[in-house]
């Protein structure tokens, strides 16, 4: 059965049922992710201006797999150091640093604290992706190689999407999605541009200070840099990104 499309759909009937779930689902998806996202994005720019050497890492990574072209979704696998980058700011810059409330179905007891049956309970998803027994000692410090051995991803180092995105039945529907995002939205930022200090009336670099601002959503503060196309090339692309094109 064709879907209800700009051609063919009927504003005075509305979407037929099968159309209507598909249209609330994303719209879900969407509400729930587009603030979060953008806290994450937001923190990833910080990052690169804070920590330039990353940034250069990252780069190098994808001029070498890339060649000249903007990445896609195939090129995740070939491209690790990015891959790492993105976990790392999922742990270093946490969108959520409390979980959706839970409660507890049963009398428990941890760590010689008795939980009665019925008490809800917020899990620190902060201090969960900065223990450094799972992350070193430098757990505050925004350092994607933690996330690789031998230029792989170590799949003995917990993955702070299986903590940042919440448990259970509380957990986010759009943690894949929200994945595939960041990955294609970091790899086609340092692709393409160079983000580096704002500059005073004397052209000298302003260094950056980063604030953070914490509430159900932590993201930094507004703050101010640089972000330039790294090339010539890069405008070409970026262009020919904002008309829709593809220049592989």
């Amino acid at each position: 059965m064709m879907g209800d499309t700009a051609m063919n759909f009927d504003m005075a009937k509305g979407p037929n049922p099968r159309d209507k779930v598909i249209m609330d689902a994303a719209a879900t998806a969407f509400a729930g992710a587009s603030d979060t996202i953008l806290a994450s994005l937001k923190s990833f720019i910080a990052a690169m201006l804070c920590f330039p050497e990353t940034q250069r890492k990252g780069q190098e990574e994808l001029d070498r797999v890339l060649q000249g072209r903007l990445p896609s979704f195939e090129d995740q696998a070939a491209l690790p150091y990015i891959n790492a980058i993105v976990k790392e700011v999922l742990r270093w810059a946490v969108t959520t640093p409390v979980a959706v409330p839970h409660t507890s179905d049963e009398d428990d007891i941890y760590r010689g604290y008795f939980i009665p049956k019925g008490s809800i309970i917020l899990p620190n998803i902060w201090s969960l992706l900065h223990d450094q027994h799972r992350y070193g000692h430098d757990a505050s410090d925004f350092r994607p190689e933690r996330f690789l051995k031998d230029g792989k991803l170590n799949p003995d180092v917990v993955d702070p999407a299986t903590l940042g995105f919440g448990y259970g039945r509380r957990a986010c529907p759009g943690k894949h999605i929200a994945l595939s995002y960041l990955f294609i939205a970091v790899a086609t930022i340092l692709a393409t541009f160079n983000i580096s200090e704002e500059l005073d009336e004397n052209d000298m670099p302003i260094t950056p200070k980063i604030v953070w601002r914490s509430a159900v959503i932590s993201e930094p503060a507004p703050f101010k840099c640089r972000i330039k196309p790294r090339s010539e090339d890069a405008v070409k692309l970026i262009r020919a990104l904002d008309m829709g094109e593809r220049l592989d």
